[in-house]
């Protein structure tokens, strides 16, 4: 049985995998000195950086700092929602280097989801964000929305893409962004909206597009080459991401999971 690599395994979709899969092993490679996984039973946690884990066998990226370098330009969000504001409107809300006029701006990060709580205000208000993660800065207008999604899934061509729809009921923000609650849900149009926007920029690999459903109609704020968490739910509906895709596959509504604080010790991680 061949052993999955995951890259930034800090992220919560790496323990999300190993649940989804436990007749698989995986090998959780991350460069933070604490993470989850460690107790599951078919995990190897080990310390890497990202420039030493690409030299090595192909893995899953679950965030885009793990990307080859020369991949990282066109997964960023200035440049992917850019197209997509340009090809696909009114359906994707595009990003700016600053914000620009009156109302409330969130800032997110432009290659990788900016850590820690979401932060947002007006230009005024965000006059002196700084760049401490080095994930770049990106704004978005804020809009009012009554319910959030995320499709996410593995696109190898047109035609060729297993995906699933989670309704976020619940998330968190702490060092990484936490689904903490969600289910699968039979949204239709956002799967032939999600299955446009990927035709549209010709993406292969694994994706997560989170949409806003609003009065003027669902609208597209993110787009990133990762997966999250929900695999276990993703997976009893329907939607094997670990198997290449044949035709369109699409995850079933009705699976819901809840992500519970879990305590226990840990052995830190050293270079």
């Amino acid at each position: 049985m061949n052993t999955v690599r995951i890259l930034g395994a800090e992220q919560q979709a790496a323990s999300s995998l190993a649940l989804a899969y436990p007749e698989r092993r995986f090998e959780f490679l991350t460069d933070v000195a604490v993470a989850d996984g460690w107790d599951l039973p078919n995990v190897t946690l080990c310390f890497a950086a990202p420039q030493d884990a690409l030299r090595g066998a192909d893995g899953i990226a679950l965030c885009p700092r793990w990307l080859p370098v020369e991949r990282r330009c066109e997964v960023r969000l200035g440049v992917s929602l850019g197209q997509l504001a340009a090809e696909f409107a009114p359906w994707a809300l595009p990003v700016f280097s600053q914000p620009g006029g009156e109302g409330t701006w969130r800032l997110k990060g432009d290659l990788f989801h900016r850590p820690d709580a979401p932060l947002t205000g007006t230009v005024a208000e965000l006059d002196d964000a700084v760049d401490v993660h080095g994930c770049g800065l990106a704004y978005q207008r804020e809009i009012s929305a009554r319910g959030s999604f995320l499709v996410m899934g593995l696109r190898r061509s047109h035609g060729r893409v297993a995906l699933g729809v989670l309704e976020l009921l619940a998330e968190r923000f702490f060092r990484i962004d936490v689904i903490q609650a969600a289910k699968t849900a039979n949204r239709p149009d956002l799967v032939d909206l999600s299955l446009a926007a990927l035709d549209i920029l010709d993406y292969a690999g694994y994706f997560s597009l989170a949409w806003l459903d609003t009065d003027e109609g669902p609208r597209l704020t993110s787009f990133r080459p990762v997966l999250r968490a929900g695999l276990l739910s993703l997976r009893a509906a329907g939607a094997d991401l670990l198997a290449e895709p044949e035709g369109v596959c699409v995850a079933r509504g009705g699976h819901r999971f809840v992500a519970y604080p879990h305590y226990s010790s840990y052995r830190g991680l050293g270079a």
